[in-house]
């Protein structure tokens, strides 16, 4: 009996552990395995059908935008089922629910005079470019075009999440998908 009883606490204690592992890693990480650079629609299409993969979510870069303090930094627009398994933590508000509203790290917030949320938020955006269909030629050109867009800010996170890259992870302005420009 104490065998028994030994065997099933040690069990349960590995378990556990190991439960309370990806719990942290989802959380500081967020919940995904796996990325597509600059993926076309057919094949984000045939990643979903497969039968490996449980969920997709799309982000995607609309451009660069430079803070007041000098700092350029990514604004990125997801889908729903990205915004659902990424370790975007809010401190205030909640996630963009249309392209036209943002969330900014706490930094950016700073950054941009501590806006209210509901206030406007406009931002001068460099678009990205558009990468060929032939991905052979690695030097691809930055994009130039430059557009003005209002946002309303109804979220705040507390801070740069954990992209597993580098020009991810400098993503300060967050948005909801509506069309995608430059899949990342």
């Amino acid at each position: 009996i104490l065998s028994a009883a030994l065997f099933t606490a040690v069990t349960t204690l590995g378990v556990s552990s190991r439960s309370y592992l990806m719990d942290a890693t989802a959380y500081s990480s967020g919940d995904y395995f796996l990325r597509f650079d600059y993926s076309t629609e057919q094949q984000r299409n045939l990643a979903a059908e497969a039968a490996e993969v449980s969920q997709m979510g799309t982000l995607s870069a609309l451009g660069y935008s430079t803070l007041p303090n000098g700092e350029t930094n990514i604004v990125a627009a997801g889908d729903d089922t990205f915004y659902a398994m990424f370790s975007l933590r809010l401190t205030e508000g909640r996630l963009p629910q249309t392209g036209n509203e943002l969330v900014l790290t706490f930094s950016a917030w700073e950054a941009l005079g501590k806006p209210s949320l509901g206030d406007s938020v406009p931002l001068s955006v460099t678009q990205c470019f558009t990468p060929p269909q032939d991905m052979t030629d690695l030097n691809l050109p930055d994009g130039d075009e430059t557009f003005t867009k209002t946002f309303t800010l109804v979220g705040i996170s507390e801070g740069v999440p954990h992209l597993d890259d580098w020009n991810l992870g400098c993503s300060h302005f967050f948005t909801k998908s509506e069309e995608t420009r430059s899949a990342l």
